[in-house]
């Protein structure tokens, strides 16, 4: 593919990132601006121009998805060699392995359960709830702390410096943090940070070490850099070694893990802190209505200019109040059954709180009115893969995991025709990505690759349900239709930000949540105060939304619209032959805007907003033949 090809569709903004020359680059990219297709097409943009070379890229993501998505639109783009792309984590541990392996080192064992360690050690963690929740707190301060390279005697006045409000002790927390390193030393375990430090510490101390890397990882891209934290930004300069040759992408208003230790200043200080790099700028918002960037834009913290939206005219964001909790439940799954469209599918629907204890009603209220409902939930603990997991414990060797695999998906043992583990899809499909990656990667390997992000969103591909996420978990989603729930003081904003810089956080946190809609956006909350992000909406006048007298599932429906069925069936045969996720060939709202277009042509399929000439020539042929039969007048 010619590099004139690739830039078929893309907007002046995306264009020019795509282009530039210029090293170190930074990419400031609003949600819905097109973020993942510039940083794809910029990777194959220099992999087809000769100024980078594949084998010696590095992409780093924060989830195996994101990683995932990236690879196979450049395996779309007809790029055959493949790149190295994954999570800091998973990257780190896959070059510690190399290290210890080259040095007959024995590796340590991976804490996959810190939490799990942590109430083990912490004396206030008894009770089986209160535990998980304290154990999670203290947690979330060792990450904190460990993020910033602390260790445990710097915590307490770190802490009470960063006027860090957790509802702890601080001085249990320290005690805590410091049983854990010890214990972590006694029993020759490491966490994920320690991944992360270890390869560092190798890369500083060991100057063939330190060249040996950098000559493997020479053009450098990371995805979402304002969710980069100190520690993984140490590495990712050992890894850089003061060469120009990196390329970062982030939006400053999607930065919400300052709680957890990210930095969003590298991103907005970048030209400051990389003389002679340069900021490109993407203005345009290609995934929403108008009304929903406007809306969304209000609610941030600063003044920057909203993007322009290039989707045509939608309806306002639209405010309910209920009564209390449990009618905004019932509201809620009302809501969800009168946005499916006759035919549509529910997958394309969404319905977002600040904390997983909300969803819970919803899910609730959802399986009452017969409608499906998916919850995020970590893959590595699906109870489906429990014997397979098992079983990789045993898979040992370099290079192990091609082996397995071959023989589980084959299905077979000498002669007899029957299973050898059970293995869902999802667990042999990572194990694919990753040697993709990595061929030489074992068992161990790819258990931390799914606790360390390697996993998916938790959300089945293909599966036909209202997807049920946490702000923070939706992050890097969209759909059509999005209702974000429990909308009162408290909660979103969270009781827990009293700083400025936690309250700023909150704000962005809500924008992200409010940008995961492309279509229609519908906010709820109940009671007699709302949330003060709701003040950018009209609400003069605040009629109570009655909740719907009845949930029971509706058994009559209008009949599916054809052409979107087809348009289905094409979509799951191309993912199918491609192995990968129905959304990655075509979203849902792109889907139905073809449906909507109903095109006769490859010109006029181009022409479909969030499709382009470019998928056009390469998929129309097959997806006008898929459609032609839906579209002949009936006889």
């Amino acid at each position: 593919m010619d590099v004139d090809a690739l830039l078929e569709g893309l907007d002046p903004d995306q264009r020019a990132a795509v282009l530039s020359d210029a090293a170190p680059l930074c990419i400031v990219a609003p949600a819905g601006s097109g973020k993942t297709r510039v940083l794809t097409q910029r990777i194959a943009r220099r992999l087809e121009d000769g100024s980078a070379d594949a084998g010696h890229v590095l992409v780093l993501t924060f989830t195996r998805r994101a990683a995932g998505e990236l690879t196979d639109r450049l395996r779309r783009l007809g790029i055959r060699e493949s790149v190295a792309a994954g999570t800091f984590h998973g990257i780190a541990h896959r070059f510690l392995r190399q290290r210890w392996e080259d040095q007959h080192r024995r590796a340590p064992r991976l804490l996959v359960s810190r939490i799990g360690l942590v109430r083990e050690l912490a004396p206030t963690a008894h009770s089986r709830r209160a535990g998980t929740s304290t154990a999670q707190s203290i947690t979330t301060e060792i990450d904190w702390a460990r993020s910033r390279g602390m260790r445990p005697d710097d915590y307490l006045v770190a802490a009470a410096r960063a006027g860090r409000r957790t509802g702890l002790d601080l001085e249990e927390v320290a005690a805590v943090f410091e049983r854990y390193e010890a214990t972590k030393r006694e029993r020759r375990l490491i966490d994920f940070d320690d991944v992360l430090a270890l390869l560092h510490r190798e890369i500083d101390r060991d100057p063939a070490y330190a060249a040996a890397t950098r000559w493997r990882v020479r053009h450098l891209f990371v995805d979402e850099f304002q969710d980069v934290n100190p520690l993984q930004h140490a590495l990712l300069e050992a890894w850089r070694g003061g060469r120009d040759d990196l390329c970062v992408v982030g939006d400053p208003s999607q930065a919400i893990y300052g709680w957890n230790g990210a930095d969003g200043r590298w991103l907005t200080q970048f030209d400051r802190l990389h003389p002679g790099g340069s900021v490109v700028r993407l203005r345009s918002s290609h995934r929403s209505t108008p009304q929903i960037v406007s809306f969304a834009h209000a609610v941030l913290p600063d003044e920057a200019a909203a993007p322009a939206a290039t989707r045509a005219d939608g309806p306002l964001p639209s405010a309910h109040r209920f009564a209390d909790a449990s009618q905004e439940a019932r509201g809620v799954a009302g809501l969800v059954r009168d946005l499916r469209p006759p035919g549509g599918r529910w997958s394309s629907i969404a319905v977002l709180a600040r904390t997983n204890a909300q969803l819970e009603p919803i899910a609730d209220a959802l399986a009452t009115a017969g409608i499906p409902a998916r919850r995020r939930d970590r893959t590595d603990r699906d109870p489906s893969a429990a014997g397979a997991l098992a079983e990789l414990r045993t898979v040992t060797g370099r290079g192990s995991l091609r082996a397995w695999v071959d023989e589980v998906a084959g299905g077979t043992e000498g002669d007899e025709a029957a299973p050898i583990v059970a293995v869902p899809r999802w667990l042999l499909e990572a194990a694919s990505d990753l040697l993709e990656q990595d061929p030489t990667a074992d068992g161990a390997a790819l258990r931390h690759w799914l606790s360390t992000g390697g996993g998916d969103d938790g959300l089945r591909p293909g599966e036909d349900a209202v997807a049920l996420l946490t702000f923070h978990a939706a992050k890097g989603l969209e759909w059509s239709s999005v209702v974000v729930i429990g909308l009162v003081p408290g909660v979103t904003p969270h009781t827990s930000a009293r700083a400025a810089a936690a309250k700023d956080e909150e704000r962005r946190l809500f924008h992200v949540a409010a940008t995961r809609a492309a279509h229609q956006l519908h906010l709820t909350w109940y009671g007699t105060r709302r949330s003060p992000f709701l003040d950018p909406l009209d609400l003069a006048h605040e009629p109570t939304t009655e909740a719907p007298p009845d949930l029971r599932p509706r058994r009559a429906e209008a009949p599916a619209d054809p052409v979107l069925v087809a348009l289905e069936s094409w979509r799951r045969g191309a993912a199918r032959a491609a192995r990968v996720d129905e959304r990655t060939v075509v979203d849902d709202p792109t889907l139905a805007a073809i449906a909507a277009a109903r095109p006769k042509t490859v010109e006029a399929l181009g022409e479909v907003s969030g499709f382009g000439p470019l998928m056009a020539r390469r998929h129309g042929a097959r997806l006008l033949a898929a459609i032609r039969p839906a579209l002949a007048p009936s006889t």
